[in-house]
């Protein structure tokens, strides 16, 4: 079957037979719009470490994991699911004080190496609001887990990892496999598509609580919003909708009584709305900038 048809077989699966597809469509959502707003505003994060890196290829790695599923490309799915979960934890852990800054530079230059899963994970957890997280939920049990079952995959641990099980394909002239459209496989990848993007939605409210709590961003900053690391009330609900469901209780204490999240939703809520005057010299300052 030539890609348009297969990638139609998977378009009317999804929206005739998948029985996740509300919970799918609000994860294309999130990793098409949200993710790369994550991470955390400060000039320390964005300009002396990673800018915007982890989280901007973390947002095309889940959106390669769907493009080649819905063509009937399981196991390359697969490659990009684990990337994916890869790099938000690396994103959280060179954004956060337990890493140097020389060493998160070096790997954005491509000096240094990826540090290993487990070892990003259990060197965060040094810090009490992940120790915090990782008490109450047995958060990096369960991540490791998700972790492990794309990396058996991944490595091919077995038949059950094979091309045959993972990647079914026709024989075709010049004996070249060509793969082929099935629906379980597919339900498959889409069920852990959406797993890994409620595990990186996780981790990226970890990382920055703050982003649970909906701000009156437009209001307060019109045309000129901070780059990064404040969600919109439905973004915020939409984050809120994507963590884990045993993570719920943990967060809305966290976000209730936590200082430092506290501070910066008073510090933005107390700020005057923009006017129509503010608006309209800030479209007049961008006008001017883009030479319009």
């Amino acid at each position: 079957m030539p890609i348009p048809g297969l990638s139609q077989a998977a378009v009317s699966y999804i929206k005739k037979n998948y029985k996740q597809r509300e919970l799918l469509e609000e994860c294309v959502a999130f990793v098409g719009c949200n993710i790369e707003d994550a991470p955390p505003p400060s000039s320390d994060v964005l300009v002396k470490r990673v800018g915007f890196f982890p989280w901007t290829e973390t947002s095309r790695d889940l959106d390669q994991a769907l493009n080649l599923a819905i063509i009937s490309f399981y196991k390359a799915s697969w490659d990009h699911l684990r990337r994916a979960l890869e790099l938000i934890v690396v994103g959280a852990f060179f954004s956060s004080s337990v890493s140097k800054e020389e060493d998160a530079r070096d790997w954005l230059q491509s000096d240094h190496k990826t540090p290993f899963f487990s070892r990003a994970l259990s060197t965060l957890c040094k810090l009490p609001k992940y120790q915090d997280f990782d008490s109450a939920i047995n958060w990096t049990s369960k991540l490791k887990e998700l972790y492990w079952q794309l990396s058996d995959i991944v490595h091919v641990r077995g038949i059950e990892a094979s091309f045959d099980k993972i990647q079914p394909s026709n024989l075709h002239l010049g004996d070249k496999f060509v793969p082929r459209y099935d629906a379980k496989c597919l339900n498959r990848v889409l069920d852990y598509y959406i797993f890994t993007v409620r595990h990186c939605a996780t981790v990226v409210a970890i990382s920055n609580p703050v982003l649970l709590v909906g701000l009156p961003i437009d209001e307060k900053f019109g045309f000129n919003p901070p780059v990064s690391g404040f969600f919109n009330v439905g973004q915020a609900e939409m984050l809120f909708n994507l963590v884990l469901p045993e993570t719920g209780a943990f967060f809305r204490d966290l976000i209730k009584n936590d200082q430092g999240v506290q501070s910066i939703v008073d510090w933005v809520r107390n700020k005057p709305d923009l006017t129509e005057e503010d608006l309209k010299r800030q479209s007049s300052s961008m006008d001017e900038m883009l030479g319009v």
